[in-house]
This record gives C-alpha cells, sequence and structure tokens, in this order.
C-alpha cells in the first residue's frame, strides 16, 4: 500500500503530536477511576492523573473506556 502524500502529511502531524506518557493502556485503566473522581469534583490533578489524562488525549481506545466510565459515573450520581 502506497500513501500519498496528504496522507503522509497527517499522518506525521500525528505523530509530532504524541506526547509520551510513561503508562501502557493496563496502567491507564487502573487510574481512570481516580481521575474521574478528581475531574468530577474540579480536584487538582496529581502527576500521575496528568499522565492518564496525557495517554486519553493519544489513545482513542482508552479515551471511550473513559467516557464511558464517566457516563456510568454521572448516571449512578443523578439516580
Amino acid at each position: 500500500m502506497t500513501l500519498k502524500n496528504d496522507q503522509i502529511a497527517t499522518l506525521m502531524k500525528f505523530v509530532a503530536s504524541v506526547t509520551p506518557d510513561g503508562l501502557c493502556c493496563d496502567d491507564c485503566a487502573e487510574h481512570v477511576p481516580e481521575l474521574a473522581e478528581a475531574q468530577l469534583g474540579k480536584a487538582p490533578l496529581t502527576e500521575v492523573m496528568e499522565q492518564v489524562q496525557n495517554h486519553l488525549e493519544n489513545c482513542p481506545c482508552c479515551a471511550k473506556e473513559y467516557e464511558l466510565f464517566l457516563e456510568a459515573l454521572t448516571a449512578v450520581e443523578d439516580d
């Protein structure tokens, strides 16, 4: 498969925007509840939570799981 120039440019922009967070998806998932509670309670983020947030910005799978977790958490709080 050969990429077109605009596809390569888009890919390079994405690669350049990714910042290392030092977390794998499993590590991220471990801290999701902590991050959600901090964000819902407007608490300051710890260094680990900032790494989780960075991971979520760069990992669509984890970001989707986080969104679903937040929806479930807010639905429980509304009851």
